[in-house]
């Protein structure tokens, strides 16, 4: 009898190698598409967003069709030459019958029949098909037959109009397009301005997040302690059972608090990519410290230097002198122009003997003198869009104002905040390390050690919130007055 075992053993076997080899190829796969975190700092978090936000891109492609634009208005007070030019074959020619009643032009056709030569039918018939004659009752030719036109037609043409005077209405109209790329340039340096804000925000934002997980994360390890060392008391009948439910409960709440903080984390990482367009998918991770930058100078000072600076401010000027530009041209159409014209056209077919050849000059003067008061409420129209902007150029000027007061202001307090901070954490430390002495050795309750945890993680909350405070404020009066405060710094030198 042939045993069976090692059959199923080579079976089992090759199971187990190709159970083996796929599981390898399933993780080099998977390995392969896991991204690489991607390292930032704030100044490559600016450097990245510049290049890839969305908005950006649409205003740079907003600016490019701004500066055609501008390229259109340049040559419109030039002159425009045009040449044309037409081939017509026709296959087939009009013939009509015309009764001559006895006075044909054709004097030689008074004969029926009688053959013209080339110098009658060229000087005398203007290049038309010789007649075909017919004979009436009298025997008289009175009824002619005759072909118009050509089979093969060319006709070709030169002509050039040349502006020359137009009251300015091409002068105003690039005036007012370059007004407008103007206002382009400033609206994508404010969306800059505003990128570098919204990148700044959230970068430390996301760092206020990592830090407190850290100090959730010693929350929960110190609460840990803390139960360890109640368990230990009861166990030696130094506390009661209360301690160390108290304990547990802390335990609790350092651990929900600790949850709450990782997901923080991630909430402030998906507002990161969001404003440097990355894919969710993407791990990240920043690199950087809370920033510090003392501030000396005046608020009134602030306020100058931003109304002087800020680019939304100068892109409503700019779209306000392209409306008072544009109520000048609409203006213009209602008074004269004068125009130079020139046109050289040329016709030939087989049956001229030469080209025909024809030029001519001349002036063009156009008077508007009514249109049913259309340029009149056109008039009005640009002017009412020029006193909006002047509204919006008053309101925005207000608002920077108080945007940069605001900033100024809350530099002010993140300051005075982390002065008192400073000593808070100190101490809280300091009084934490003496409560844990003093519970090891039964002489104080366990709800009095909490409290001192509390203390220091509450003091240690409010100096992390105090420096992002600061930062973010710092940003934001750069972002008010608009420009880098070491820009400023440089200038007031």
């Amino acid at each position: 009898m042939i045993k069976k075992e090692p059959r199923y053993f080579c079976y089992l076997l090759t199971f187990l190698v190709c159970h083996c080899l796929f599981s390898c190829v399933i993780s080099l796969a998977t390995g392969q598409g896991k991204k690489e975190p991607l390292v930032f700092t704030l100044i490559d978090s600016v450097d990245y967003a510049h290049k890839h936000n969305l908005k950006i891109q649409s205003l740079i492609d907003k600016l490019d069709l701004r500066k055609k634009q501008l390229r259109v208005a340049r040559p419109v007070g030039l002159p425009q030459v045009n040449l044309n030019s037409n081939y017509t074959y026709a296959k087939d020619l009009p013939k009509s019958i015309i009764d001559f009643g006895g006075n044909s032009p054709f004097p030689n056709f008074q004969t029926p029949m009688q053959p013209l030569d080339l110098q009658q039918v060229n000087g005398q018939t203007n290049g038309l098909q010789p007649p075909i004659p017919s004979e009436d009752v009298e025997g008289g030719t009175s009824i002619t037959e005759m072909e118009f036109g050509a089979h093969h037609t060319f006709q070709g043409g030169l002509s050039l109009v040349q502006p020359l005077f137009s009251w300015g209405r091409y002068y105003y109209t690039y005036r007012s397009a370059k007004a407008t790329l103007s206002a382009s340039k400033s609206e994508l340096a404010e969306a800059y301005n505003q990128l570098n804000l919204d990148v700044a925000t959230t970068f430390y934002r996301l760092l206020l997040s990592m830090e407190f997980v850290k100090v959730s994360k010693q929350t929960v390890e110190f609460s840990n302690r803390q139960l360890e060392i109640a368990q230990d008391l009861l166990s030696s009948g130094a506390s009661t059972n209360f301690d160390v439910i108290r304990a547990k409960v802390q335990v609790a709440n350092a651990k929900s608090t600790y949850i709450r903080s990782k997901n923080a984390v991630n909430l402030a990482k998906d507002a990161f990519k969001n404003v440097l367009n990355l894919d969710f998918d993407q791990d990240i991770q920043v690199s950087g410290d809370f920033r510090y930058e003392k501030i000396d100078w005046l608020l009134d000072d602030l306020i100058e230097w931003s109304i002087m600076n800020r680019s939304d401010l100068q892109q409503i000027g700019q779209l306000k002198q392209a409306a008072q530009e544009m109520v000048k041209v609409t203006q213009a159409t209602t008074r004269p122009s004068l125009s130079f014209l020139a046109d050289y056209r040329v016709d030939d077919n087989e049956k001229l003997t030469e080209m025909n050849k024809v030029w001519n000059v001349g002036l063009a003067l156009s008077f508007p003198i009514f249109d049913g008061l259309m340029t009149y409420y056109r008039v009005q129209e640009a002017k009412s869009a020029v006193s909006q902007l002047a509204v919006q150029h008053s309101q925005l000027e207000d608002g920077i104002q108080q945007e940069v007061r605001a900033a100024y202001l809350q530099i002010l307090e993140a300051q005075s905040l982390m002065d008192v901070q400073k000593e808070t954490v100190e101490q809280a430390k300091e009084g934490l390390r003496l409560a844990d002495l003093q519970y090891k050795n039964g002489l104080i309750t366990s709800v009095e050690l909490t409290d001192a945890q509390l203390a220091l993680t509450q003091s240690e909350v409010n100096r992390l919130q105090a420096q992002h405070d600061y930062s973010v404020a710092l940003v934001r009066l750069e972002k008010a007055i608009g420009q880098s405060l070491s820009t400023l710094k440089e200038k007031n030198r």
